[in-house]
């Protein structure tokens, strides 16, 4: 299959763009000038572009395209905000009429799990969306818009909760991780009426597990009328991955419990995933020990 990956320069990009090529598929990384040595370093053909410009889009006949792309100004708001739209809304719409000229018949869109309303329940594909984030919102927007090419692709907007593995900076578990080994305080907000907290609960999802998510979705070109949430099986608090980063570093951990309570958690129902899709999920205590210690 010939399958181009957008934002093939970013932490995931490479990833998938390394495990499609190594599965046998032709792969074009699209990204911009400055990653174009790490996307020919995973094995894929780069081609330069920046999403975030309205030039014309022509693509090179391919099967299917995976749009990875984000703004790299997301935290940047609301002064970026036009660049974060241009990217995660616009691009996507100037990308998905691309792939419909280039003779595409998939498009599967990075969405993200804080698109939801914050909840204490599972978040299921149908529960509440959020309207008061820039990000969530811009993805929301994204798509939307994908719903009006439904009729010319095969749309799967990916929504992905909280990837993580080896060489990842910047991100929540490598801050805590690194939190823990500079022995750093890391506050715990509990929710209404826990006594014993370990603050925000989540769904992690090791990046290795995600490529092959992404991969098992392309090559048995899964139909899915809606959105579809990609997280990992195990619900695990922000108190659990300091307490799990210590005993790996041997430190131990400095927890605090905040004053404030959390609003709601980021657990995914992965149900509609796993009717789909049956992929072994790496365990969360190794997933930490691949990530702290880099294999």
């Amino acid at each position: 299959m010939k399958i181009l990956v957008t934002g093939a320069g970013g932490y995931v990009g490479t990833h998938l763009c390394g495990a499609l090529t190594e599965a046998g598929h032709d792969v074009i990384g699209v990204g911009l000038e400055r990653h174009m040595t790490r996307i020919e370093s995973a094995g894929c053909k780069g081609l330069y572009c920046d999403l975030a410009s309205n030039g014309e889009l022509v693509l090179p006949p391919v099967d299917a395209v995976v749009y990875l792309a984000q703004s790299s100004h997301y935290r940047q708001m609301p002064d970026m905000a036009p660049d974060l739209f241009a990217v995660n809304t616009l691009g996507v719409v100037r990308l998905a009429e691309a792939a419909r000229r280039s003779g595409a018949k998939t498009f599967l869109y990075a969405s993200t799990g804080n698109v939801y309303t914050p909840s204490f329940l599972p978040l299921r594909e149908d529960s509440p969306l959020r309207d008061d984030d820039f990000y969530g919102l811009s993805k929301q927007m994204g798509e939307k818009a994908l719903v009006l090419f439904a009729p010319y692709l095969n749309v799967i907007s990916m929504r992905i909760f909280g990837v993580y593995g080896p060489g990842q900076e910047n991100m929540l578990i490598p801050r805590l991780i690194e939190r823990v080994r500079c022995s750093e305080p890391i506050t715990l907000e509990p929710g209404e009426g826990e006594a014993d907290t370990g603050g925000l609960r989540l769904t992690p999802c090791y990046v290795d597990d995600l490529t092959a998510i992404i991969g098992a979705l392309l090559s048995r070109e899964i139909q899915v009328q809606g959105p579809i949430n990609l997280a990992g099986p195990e619900v695990i608090s922000i108190g659990r991955i300091a307490k799990e980063a210590g005993c790996l570093l041997g430190v131990e951990p400095l927890l605090r419990i905040a004053q404030g309570k959390r609003k709601g958690d980021l657990v995914a129902d992965t149900t509609l995933l796993r009717s789909l899709v049956d992929v072994p999920f790496t365990p969360f205590v190794e997933g930490m020990r691949r990530t702290l210690f880099g294999e």
